[in-house]
């Protein structure tokens, strides 16, 4: 990896890797028309998760853009390693997808992925990114991920809260379970 990506706009860059992730994100919006809505609700937040998610959709908005500049070091293992690392997140991210809108609006997702991860979508999406950024060889991705990551814990953090409250016991029982992400914290 370099310093500094060269940045030049062409077929054979990144952004190639933002449609299949925007097809990942948008496509239980068609399976599951009803539950759907539970994903982007963000009627709970206060004030501080209102600005939190406004910079990590501006920072989402920066990393996707930015890719369109970023050249993809083809028939290197720099690409190769972070083209698996996409594809995995990528799949990952479809299933935790898929259990979240397909779980009834009522219920706490705790089935599929969300058995062995409380936020396996928040999760699969930097795994994604992290991906993108190796595969195009780029440390500025990487440090803008990193920002993107710090903000998404916290809102991770606000969104516990609430789901406490929505479903008391039930939810501290299964956040006692079940780690944050994966194995870890």
């Amino acid at each position: 990896m370099c310093i500094i990506s060269t940045h030049e706009i062409g077929f054979f860059n990144a952004w190639l890797f933002i449609i299949p992730f925007i097809i990942v994100i948008y496509s239980p919006r068609f399976l599951h028309k009803k539950t759907w809505k539970r994903l982007g609700d963000t009627s709970w937040y206060k004030k501080k998760e209102k600005k939190l998610k406004l910079w990590m959709s501006l920072i989402m908005f920066v990393l996707i853009i930015y890719t369109i500049w970023l050249p993809l070091p083809l028939g290197t293992i720099w690409f190769y390693i972070g083209l698996f690392i996409v594809v995995i997140g990528l799949v990952f991210m479809f299933i935790a997808i898929e259990n979240y809108a397909s779980t009834p609006l009522d219920e706490p997702i705790t089935k599929g992925l969300y058995k062995i991860s409380r936020n396996p979508i928040y999760f699969f999406t930097s795994i994604t990114f992290i991906g993108i950024s190796i595969a195009s060889a780029s440390w500025i991705m990487l440090l803008m991920l990193v920002l993107y990551s710090f903000i998404d814990l916290k809102i991770i953090l606000a969104e516990e809260q609430y789901l406490l409250k929505t479903y008391g016991e039930s939810y501290r029982e299964y956040k006692e379970k079940v780690p944050r992400y994966f194995i870890f914290f």
